[in-house]
């Protein structure tokens, strides 16, 4: 087991994990999202091969409608 961070809170995953396992099991299969790692944004078509590493900082933002 490994710690992340998942905006500003710690999450334990599995050391092998890659980012789109983690998101499989973190966030809503139907919600729209976007994934920053360490400051640099992810593109979906990446999500499968990220791995994550011990102490990544992840930030999951949602998109806000308004104008």
């Amino acid at each position: 087991m490994i710690t992340i961070s998942v905006n500003n809170q710690p999450h334990p995953i599995a050391a092998d994990a890659s980012l789109g396992e983690f998101l499989a099991s973190y966030a809503q299969a139907d919600s729209q999202f976007a994934v920053a790692i360490n400051g640099e944004f992810i593109p979906k078509s990446r999500y499968a091969q990220h791995p994550l590493r011990a102490g990544d900082q992840l930030d999951i933002v949602s998109p806000v409608g308004g104008g």
